[in-house]
């Protein structure tokens, strides 16, 4: 069973008409948190940020990598470079626009991905099968 909210968010209507699938990404838009480490980062995680930054542009929000691999935590997909966390600066975004932006980004990357704001920060992880970090225990 895939991972989800216990409530449906609707996807802003807005953002339909604001963001352009495939959009360029500014790589100089996104800024990195100083203590972000990107060795051993995976595609697929690079892919929820090329997929996830015009999201934020749309509506004028900064695109900040907070965490990408960490090496130590071993109950998450961040160890494997599978996961990212992103953020913005901008404290005033409401809780109904932040999350209208997680079920656009969910929307666009589809179902192998799993987006979710939690903590002040978007989780986005590429999950297939929902198996979590087993598959790279077994390998």
């Amino acid at each position: 069973m895939a991972k989800q909210r216990p409530w449906k968010v609707a996807r802003h209507e807005a953002l339909e008409e604001k963001v352009e699938v495939g959009a360029q990404v500014n790589i100089a838009d996104i800024q990195f948190g100083p203590e972000v480490i990107v060795d051993g980062v995976k595609r697929q995680s690079m892919r929820a940020i090329v997929v996830a930054a015009p999201v934020f542009a749309a509506y004028g929000l900064d695109c900040w990598i907070t965490s990408w691999v960490r090496p130590d935590d071993d109950d998450s997909l961040h160890k494997y470079g599978m996961a990212v966390d992103l953020d913005t600066s901008n404290k005033s975004a409401s809780l109904k626009l932040l999350l209208a932006i997680e079920a656009e980004i969910q929307h666009l990357l589809g179902p192998n991905y799993y987006v979710l704001y939690h903590k002040s920060h978007f989780h986005i992880e590429c999950d297939p099968g929902n198996q979590g970090v087993r598959p790279y225990l077994e390998a």
